[in-house]
């Protein structure tokens, strides 16, 4: 019997054993079972704000694409309008011709109004000659003053200032037609 008996102390020992072992793996199984659910949530908070941003980048791309379509409209439109005015351009350019600018207004302008020379007149104008300047005398003064009424209208159709007085004298070029009896 005290062999039986010793047999069972040595079994229940090893129950024990067995027993405070399976508790300590229960326990560690636990603790890595409650880290696991914790990390779990983090995860699952990372994921939902990943989702967010995923959206929110999904969102900012959509825009940035319809940006960018209708950037492509307008500069599609700004190229075929930079053609038209290319095109008006070269229209216009090829109607005209090359002007001179002159300063002033020039003897040679002068002297044709003055001649009732209005080919001349009319060349000069063209050629981007001033027809209100003055330098002393002016065409439309010369013109009237020698009766040139065809060199005066040319002067006028051209915008000229009829009461643009001579420098100093105070007189009009309609003054001057009259006084000369014209």
């Amino acid at each position: 019997l005290a062999a039986e008996r010793a047999r069972g102390e040595e079994a229940q020992r090893a129950h024990a054993a067995r027993e405070e072992h399976l508790k300590g793996e229960l326990k560690r199984a636990s603790d890595a079972n409650t880290k696991l659910q914790s990390r779990i949530k983090e995860l699952e908070g990372l994921e939902g704000k990943l989702r967010g941003e995923l959206a929110e980048l999904s969102t900012r791309l959509q825009e940035a694409e319809e940006t960018r379509k209708m950037q492509a409209r307008h500069l599609t439109a700004l190229r075929k309008e930079k053609s038209e005015i290319g095109k008006k351009l070269e229209e216009t350019l090829s109607r005209v011709t090359t002007v001179t600018p002159q300063r002033g207004n020039s003897k040679s302008l002068v002297h044709a109004a003055g001649m009732g020379e209005t080919v001349k007149l009319k060349q000069l104008l063209q050629q981007g000659y001033s027809v209100n300047s003055s330098d002393g005398n002016t065409a439309a003064f010369m013109a009237a003053r020698n009766g040139h009424t065809a060199a005066v209208k040319i002067l006028l159709d051209s915008g000229c200032d009829m009461d643009k007085c001579m420098e100093g004298d105070g007189k009009t070029p309609a003054w001057i037609a009259a006084a000369n009896g014209h």
